[in-house]
C-alpha cells in the first residue's frame, strides 16, 4: 500500500512547495469558511484572515479552542460547519 501511495503524496507535497499565487490572478468567486485554533503556533487567527483577500465571496472564520490539532476535539462542530449549505454565487 505504501509503494502505491506514497509516490502520490510526494507529488502533492512537491506541488504545495512550489505553488505560489500569481500577483495578477483574480480572486476566486466563491465563499470561503477558514477555520483555525486560537493557539496554533503555524497559523495564527490573523494569518487566517487573510484568506478573504483570495475571494470576492463570503469569508468567514472560525476560532476555534485549541492548537494545531484543534480538529480533534471539534470534530463534531467541524463536521457541522462543513455540512452548511452552500449558496451559488450569482453569475
Amino acid at each position: 500500500m505504501r509503494e502505491l501511495l506514497l509516490p502520490a503524496i510526494r507529488n502533492d507535497y512537491h506541488l504545495i512547495d512550489g505553488y505560489r499565487r500569481r500577483s495578477d490572478a483574480p480572486p476566486l468567486r466563491v465563499d470561503v469558511h477558514a477555520l483555525t485554533g486560537d493557539r496554533d503556533p503555524r497559523v495564527t487567527p490573523e494569518a487566517m484572515a487573510g484568506w478573504s483577500a483570495l475571494t470576492s465571496g463570503s469569508f468567514t472564520l472560525t476560532v476555534l479552542a485549541g492548537d494545531h490539532f484543534y480538529l480533534v476535539p471539534a470534530t463534531e462542530r467541524v463536521a457541522r460547519i462543513a455540512m452548511e449549505p452552500v449558496e451559488p454565487l450569482p453569475v
